[in-house]
């Protein structure tokens, strides 16, 4: 994070004071907070110190950023949990399957009430492949599409509110015994519980 102090002197009901813009570049976002706030200045044209009021409001402004930064930090996590997740479940899937995979995941997120909870036993995350990416950049970039199409709404409805899913090589899962098979895309099977799908 880049953070520069702008000093810019202006006038106001003649007198000199300063004003303060504090900008910087929070993790590849841009983040711009500015106050043009009174700080008087000493002969000289140097200042020598800053009034109390500015200094707490200089205070307030880092602490927003520090939050913001904190924040976006966060989302950068869920980001990049999603995209790994997407590639360790679909990496030999058409585009399609990859988007698949991340509206499920975002389905899962709501059924299940926490990111973190629903992040539970999808362990594609944690693949060989994924952690010693072996995947190629096509397959990172999709899947980085993948996920930020998956935001938007109405873009996942072709999976019909799927939860679950699994490749079409292994036996039906004994945890679809529940649950309402909603789609077939590529090698995978789509399931949605049957009390969420009104069954």
């Amino acid at each position: 994070m880049t953070k520069q102090l702008l000093k810019n002197q202006i006038s106001h009901d003649g007198e000199t004071l300063r004003g303060f813009r504090v900008s910087g570049d929070c993790l590849n976002s841009r983040v711009l907070v500015a106050h043009s706030l009174p700080g008087r200045t000493y002969l000289g044209g140097d200042m020598k110190r800053l009034t109390e009021y500015t200094i707490a409001a200089t205070i307030c402004n880092l602490i927003l950023l520090f939050f913001c930064c904190v924040a976006m930090a966060s989302d950068d996590a869920v980001k990049i949990r999603v995209v790994n997740a997407v590639i360790g479940e679909a990496e030999g899937e058409p585009y399609k399957g990859k988007l698949a995979v991340a509206c499920s995941i975002i389905n899962r997120t709501s059924l299940f009430g926490s990111f973190d909870k629903a992040m539970r036993g999808v362990y594609g995350e944690r693949s060989k492949r994924v952690i010693n990416r072996l995947y190629s950049s096509k397959t990172f970039v999709d899947a980085v599409r993948a996920y930020e199409e998956a935001l938007d709404v109405g873009t996942c409805d072709f999976v019909g509110g799927a939860t679950h899913w699994e490749g079409t090589a292994f036996k039906t899962p004994y945890w679809a015994k529940n649950m309402r098979l909603v789609a077939t895309i590529g090698n995978q099977r789509f399931y949605v519980a049957k009390a969420v799908s009104n069954e």
